[in-house]
């Protein structure tokens, strides 16, 4: 049962991700709360809707992807990038990832309007930031 649900969570991201790509970060911040709740406490996960898991998939991805790529920046170019770059130490996760973002929205409202990309590229950079 849970491997069917986990496939369906994946085709469904993959279906809906390119529509909720270009949102901002207060959606973001929605989509990672639900990933808190569900990785916190994952007997939840049954009493959440498809949509989600949808949402965990994207938090998680997203915030791993953006976090994968601004560490590389940061080694491939240590003297550039300085706003958007980040030095993500060994054995983060992506639950802490999250936990990252939201901590970040939450302090600092005036960036919800802001886009996704921006918003996660200045969270990471103030809490991984390069020496």
């Amino acid at each position: 049962m849970k491997n069917r649900f986990l496939i369906l969570i994946v085709v469904f991201f993959v279906v809906a991700a390119p529509s909720v790509a270009l949102g901002n970060a207060a959606q973001l911040l929605e989509k990672c709360k639900v990933a808190i709740v569900a990785t916190t406490n994952p007997s939840e996960l049954e009493n959440m809707g498809f949509s989600s898991g949808a949402d965990i998939g994207f938090c998680l991805g997203y915030l791993r992807g953006m976090s994968d790529y601004a560490t590389s920046a940061a080694q491939l170019d240590p003297d550039g990038l300085k706003g958007i770059k980040s030095c993500r130490p060994p054995g983060v996760d992506n639950d802490q990832l999250a936990r990252v973002l939201i901590k970040f929205l939450e302090g600092n409202p005036q960036f919800l309007h802001f886009g996704m990309i921006s918003t996660t590229a200045k969270a990471l950079n103030q809490a991984f930031p390069c020496e």
